[in-house]
């Protein structure tokens, strides 16, 4: 496998980026209130798009080792 290879398959979309776009769509509402002034407004569209495009990614991936460790615990008996 190269770097330049990017591949995306099944188990991304449904392990890690479709909770990340739920879970980011469910936290747009208070991201004002969480993030205030520190992050600028995205004036554009396109940014606005990008923006929440990355972030469910990020989310999606937190999800999904979030997912790991609780399948870890269950399975050693906690």
């Amino acid at each position: 496998m190269k770097p330049t290879d990017f591949f995306f398959g099944a188990m991304d979309f449904f392990a890690i980026l479709l909770p990340g776009v739920v879970l980011a769509f469910l936290l747009l509402p208070i991201s004002p209130a969480v993030f205030g002034p520190v992050l600028p407004a995205l004036d554009s569209e396109p940014k606005q798009w990008t923006a929440f495009a990355v972030c469910s990614y990020l989310f999606g991936h937190l999800l999904h080792q979030l997912g790991s460790v609780l399948d870890r615990a269950y399975d050693s008996g906690y």
